[in-house]
């Protein structure tokens, strides 16, 4: 699944999302993409509408750690 096909209908389907994304953090910590960021802009936007997964906290603090998602967020 790729952080740009969260549709938020599907708990387990949110959570798997949450874990790429967070691969996803990771490696753009190290290469400072640009395309990168865009979709977890795009994928920040789409977690928003989802408010039922009890595991959003879990990522919403280990997202906050990475730089890029902090860049993300803020605009």
């Amino acid at each position: 699944m790729s952080v740009r096909s969260l549709d938020g209908n599907v708990s387990g389907e949110v959570e798997q999302a949450c874990l790429v994304a967070l691969v996803a953090l990771r490696s753009g910590e190290r290469l400072r993409s640009a395309r990168c960021a865009s979709y977890l802009r795009e994928f920040s936007v789409r977690l928003a509408s989802v408010t039922t997964a009890a595991h959003l906290g879990d990522f919403y603090e280990q997202a906050a750690n990475f730089f890029m998602w902090q860049q993300v967020t803020a605009a």
